[in-house]
Parts: C-alpha cells; structure tokens; sequence
C-alpha cells in the first residue's frame, strides 16, 4: 500500500505479478500507511484520509472498520479475531473479530510491531521498546548509550523482526540535535534486554585501549564507550554522567580512552577526564579536558589537555600515582597523540613540527620532523616512528636524527601506526588503503575499509576504528624485520 500526490495505491501480487487493487473505498484521499494478512481472506489495510481506519478484506468485499486511534503505523496477528496494531499518537491497538480497542497507551509514536503464535508481542518506537506480558505492556531495559540530557540526543526504534522470541532483532537511529548528526544501529534481544549488535553506523571510533585480546575499548562520538569481550561489542553504562555540562555544540565525544580493565575505565572529553568504577562514571581531574591518556597501570597513567583552538600553549600534562593527579611540564603546541617507551620515557605528537620527549625531568623539542604529526609508534626512542597529514612518508628516529621512510602512495593523513617491525600497519582516512609492512616490503590491503581514527594492538590481534562505527579486528603475523630509512 502507499500514495501518490494524487491517489491511493494497494497493490496485490497473484503469482503473476502486480496488480492494482480497485475498490469504491479505497479513494483518491485516502493514504495508506500498512499492510497485514492472515490468508488471502483476511488482509487488513490502514488508511488515513483526514481520519484513522481500516480497510478489511474478507476475499470477497472491502468493508471499512473505525479505529480509535491516530493513523496506524503497522500490524501483527494470529488470525481474524486476533489482530494488534500500532499508532502515531502511541497507542497499540486490538482487533477481536468485532471491533478496535485500546489495549495500552505511551507518549510517543509506535512505529513497528511483531509477535509469535506462542503468545509473545513486542513494540517499538520513539525512545523504548516494549512487550506484553499478561495484559500487561512493559518496556523493556535496552543496554545502548544513554546519554545525558543535555546532548538533546532522541532515539527511534522503527522496526522489529525474528524468527522466534529469543532471537530478535530491532533497528533503529539516534539523534543528537548538537550537531544535527543521526546514527542508525541494530539491536539484538539477548537474555530480556537490548544490546548492539554492532556500534552505530555513523558512530566515530577515535581512540581504543586493550588490556588483552579479550578486553578491549573503543570511545569516540556518537558511540559511547564500547567494550569487546573477546566476542562481542557492548556499551559501558553511562550511569553518574547525568550532570554532564552541555558540550559546545558536538554533543557527547569521547576523544580517548585507557582502562585496566571493566572496573577501571578512564575516558578524556572535550571538558574534563572521567573514570568508571565497574556502577558509575565521576569526574577525576581538574583540567579543562583531556586530548589523550596513556600509561602502565591505574598509578602510573599521563594525560595531555585538550583546547579546541591551536593557539600558543602552554598545554599541561598530567601524571597520576595512584592518588592525585600532579603536574609535570606543558608543551607549546597543541597536542594530539601520547606515547610510552620501554625506558620510561614519554614522547607526544601534535599539531607544529615538534616531537616532544619527558624522560623525568624536563620537556625536550627532539624535532622538527614534517607536521602536523598524529601518529607515533615505538618502543624504543632510537627507531621511533611518527606519521601526519598529507605525506606520502613518515620519519624514523635513529642516533639523534629523523630519516625519512618512503611509503608507496600518500595516506592523506596518518592517524594510527599499529603492530610491530615486522608487522605493521598504518592507518589513515583514506578510503580502502591501509598499508603494511611485513618486514621487507610495503604492501596495500585494499579489502579493507577503515578510514581509521584509532586502534590497538594486543598479543594476537590487531584492532582498527573508525567513523561509520566500524571496529576491524585482523591476526597477527610472526617474522623479523623494520621499515628501512631512505
């Protein structure tokens, strides 16, 4: 069923093709909005000319049916006598063979319906999914991202299916009206609540942190603070971020991430650092907002600040020991990118040329090198590599000196370096490009699509996000081997 501009369509299919469906009652005026049938005598057509109804076949003769309620949205049923629908206005609806009554009411728009012979009906719409128990409707819990009130985000849950009520899957979008950005996503019914099925799919991974292969995090905007277990994706609850100032205009974006583990979750915004206690998220720093973590354990962890504006610095870092947070230094430019070394040492990236290094003392300018500069990987201040914007090359630090490593084509920009010498990969908001060095030689792995902001590398996995919630996982190889400088 449908409308044109002009008149009413419904369309029927006997095998041989589609047909169009004439009838006195079925007018120029009247529009239809769903469709549903038992047998071919017993379809049910909604319609809405200025008013709801409902327009019955019995495979005979269309006979109009009243409904109390707004334009119908969408139908499911047993039979004749056992029909249910959803509305506009968010009432739900029931057909017992004689009439329409309401059987339950919210305060939003319902958008789908769908139920098994076993008795199980479920509803979804504007902000909740609910179910019928007895003659009871209860909204279900949903485990996806709940922001605070003050990201004037709005979700819609707009259609459900399944082949049985233990495996159902819902879809829907999110709204966050800062930034005017929508994010479409599927649920799946796991154990009674709604859980991802995979992060939004306009969601932007920025930045992930694994304490292994099976724990894993992901932050980014639109996303929230995902958690992989080894086989699936799951948001951290946001509960405690209900206070959470407004965000000047990008909503929620969580820029990093550094975790020990579920208990111990710490997350860097635009505004402040937070940490998950395993129950509830709490501010846990003084400064403004936090551009990147990094660090060996819960007291051994830094923190650079983050300013939107690239203006003169000073920019702090901070360390924690476990019981407060102390100053150690700034850097002049702002900074992008925090990076650990075997000796201890902390090296930092950013916008400007500068490579910047604390060994426990004082900050140390061991640049230039190109810029500005996103990306840093090493273990090691001799064979530190760093890559930035628009180059098709990135620097090894070796004796003192930057050398230039040729790589086959420009990245773009070069947000990530993961991996190990003889397995390393570099990550850019290049369509379809990844690269990869196996020891020997670069090589493009163009099956993948990555456009990747952030990643990890575990002990056997390698880990890639970027926008469109796209999380990449890939196994490791084994081999020796370093990029070589020209």
């Amino acid at each position: 069923v449908g409308h044109s501009n002009t008149r009413m369509v419904v369309l029927h299919d006997d095998g041989r093709g589609w047909q169009e469906v004439s009838d006195p009652l079925i007018t120029g005026s009247f529009h239809g909005t769903a469709v549903w049938g038992s047998s071919p005598d017993d379809v049910f057509v909604a319609g809405w000319d200025g008013i709801a109804y409902v327009l019955h076949h019995d495979g005979e003769s269309w006979r109009r049916q009243e409904t109390p309620g707004a334009w119908i949205t969408a139908f499911w049923g047993t039979g004749p006598d056992d029909v249910y629908a959803t509305d506009g206005a968010g009432q739900i609806l029931h057909h017992d063979g004689a009439g329409w009554s309401i059987v339950a009411s919210f305060d939003e728009p319902l958008h789908d319906i769908h139920g098994f012979g076993s008795g199980e009906v479920f509803v979804c719409g504007e902000g909740r999914i609910v179910a019928r128990q007895g003659d009871q409707w209860i909204e279900m819990p949903i485990d996806t991202p709940r922001w605070p009130s003050s990201t004037r985000h709005h979700e819609q849950y707009t259609a459900l299916w399944g082949p049985d009520p233990e495996r159902l899957y819902c879809t829907g979008h999110m709204h966050d009206a800062n930034v005017d950005a929508t994010s479409a996503f599927t649920l799946v019914l796991d154990g009674g609540s709604w859980r991802f099925l995979e992060p939004p799919a306009s969601a932007a991974i920025k930045d992930m942190w694994g304490v292994s292969d099976d724990e894993v995090y992901a932050v980014g905007r639109l996303s929230g603070v995902l958690r992989f277990d080894g086989s699936v994706w799951r948001p951290v609850p946001m509960t405690g971020l209900d206070t959470w100032p407004a965000t000047d205009g990008y909503g929620v974006e969580f820029l990093c991430v550094w975790a020990s583990g579920p208990d111990e979750i710490i997350c860097g915004t635009r505004r402040s650092l937070w940490r998950f206690d395993g129950t509830r998220w709490s501010e846990t720093a003084p400064f403004r907002g936090a551009a990147d973590l990094w660090g060996t354990a819960a007291d051994d962890l830094y923190a650079i600040e983050y300013r939107y504006a690239d203006g003169p610095g000073p920019f702090l870092v901070m360390h924690h020991d476990g019981s407060a947070w102390e100053e150690i230094g700034a850097i002049e430019r702002k900074p992008y990118k925090l990076h650990g070394l075997a000796s201890g040492a902390i090296v930092a990236v950013g916008y400007g040329s500068s490579v910047w290094h604390h060994d426990g003392g004082v900050w140390t300018d061991i640049g230039p090198v190109g810029g500005p500069n996103f990306a840093i990987w090493g273990d090691e201040l001799d064979g530190l590599l760093v890559g930035g914007h628009e180059r098709d090359e990135i620097f090894r630090h070796d004796d003192g000196a930057w050398q230039t490593v040729e790589i086959p084509a420009s990245l773009f920009t070069t947000w990530s370096i993961l991996g190990d010498a003889h397995d390393l990969h570099l990550l850019s908001d290049r369509d379809d490009d990844v690269l990869r060095f196996d020891g020997v030689d670069w090589h493009h792995t163009r099956h993948v699509t990555v456009r990747a902001r952030g990643g990890w590398t575990g002990e056997a996995t390698l880990f890639a996000g970027g926008p469109h919630g796209r999380i990449f996982h890939r196994g490791r190889a084994v081999g020796t081997g370093r990029p070589a400088a020209e």
